[in-house]
């Protein structure tokens, strides 16, 4: 989920509130939070404002079975100095930055941070380029006028972008804006570290670059786009109260009841389907290829969004697939 500001291209959208909100903490960080915010099955506006949704494809609830406790693992090999995995949640709750010990001792063990997404300054100016819309393209006004009164009122509410912000802006970056509602102020968690990592002069590499998360973001359907933006503009309120849940979770280490949080029925199950695909399972496939090096000189410190880390597809089994062991450490 990681990533950085954009202020240095101001001039290119024009307005120094775009570039404060359309950062790589709200856009690269909102992957994880995205999940929320795909379809779920609030209570919607009203249906002048938000028509009915595509009938639901009947789907069961998808459970994690496997590594579904712990935020922290210990990985280690027969000959290889052990490295650590740590599922972040990509917010700025005082709660969630202020590490446990058994975290931070973990974290100095260590020599390298590897982090979700490269962290400096090129890769926040490009994902800030990459969220404006190609000129004369459709904005989202053209392809959804039935909501986008509402989602103007809501984006200058809650995040001071203003109506000519939005007609620049693809949809997948007003939806990943608007599914990180703000819990705290300051650095995230995943900035928090990457902050430790420089202090204590640590190698600070990433699993994926910026062009790559504008790839996977882009090939979303412009059609899939729209619904997820109509789903969380209608659904914003009980977004909100998810992500509360989600942080509620993650201190408790959950990642079981987090995932479930997600499995809720959604309004179109094919859509959250395609959705988690190139999120998640896709990523994190490529995540695990780029692990494999790294891994073997040991003494990395991993941090990824928690969610990640579990079930069949989850890092933590493409690890253990790899030859490791792994140790749940907090």
């Amino acid at each position: 989920m990681g990533a950085a500001t954009c202020r240095g291209v101001s001039a290119v959208v024009g307005s120094g509130t775009l570039i404060d909100m359309v950062d790589w903490k709200n856009i690269a960080a909102a992957v994880f939070l995205l999940f929320t915010a795909c379809a779920s099955a609030a209570a919607p506006a009203p249906e002048a404002v938000c028509p009915p949704m595509p009938a639901a494809v009947d789907a069961a609830p998808t459970e994690v079975s496997e590594h579904d406790q712990g935020l922290l693992w210990r990985i280690h090999a027969a000959g290889v100095a052990p490295s650590y995995l740590f599922g972040t949640i990509h917010l700025a709750d005082p709660r969630v930055i202020a590490l446990a010990e058994t975290v931070r001792a973990a974290f100095d063990e260590s020599e390298v941070l590897v982090a979700e997404l490269e962290l400096h300054p090129l890769a926040r100016t490009q994902i800030a380029q990459a969220s404006l819309l190609p000129a004369d393209t459709d904005s989202i006004a053209d392809r959804a006028p039935e909501v986008f009164g509402v989602l103007e009122d809501l984006a200058w509410k809650e995040f001071r972008l203003r109506k000519d912000d939005l007609l620049r802006l693809k949809p997948w970056a007003v939806f990943t804006l608007l599914s990180r509602p703000h819990v705290g102020s300051g650095k995230v968690l995943d900035e928090v570290l990457q902050d430790r990592a420089s202090e204590r002069g640590y190698e600070i590499i990433g699993l994926e670059t910026a062009p790559e998360l504008v790839a996977v973001l882009d090939g979303i359907s412009t059609p899939d786009q729209i619904e997820i933006l109509r789903d969380t503009v209608c659904n914003y309120e009980e977004l909100k109260q998810q992500v509360a849940e989600l942080v509620g979770y993650y201190l408790a280490g959950d990642l079981a009841a987090m995932w479930a949080i997600n499995s809720r029925p959604h309004h179109d199950e094919a859509v959250y389907a395609r959705f988690i695909d190139r999120i998640l399972t896709q990523r994190n496939r490529r995540m695990l290829e780029r692990l494999r090096g790294p891994l073997a000189r040991g003494r990395l410190f991993i941090a990824v969004g928690a969610l990640h880390l579990p079930g069949e597809e989850g890092l933590l089994r493409g690890v253990e697939d790899m030859g490791y062991q792994l140790e749940k450490v907090y």
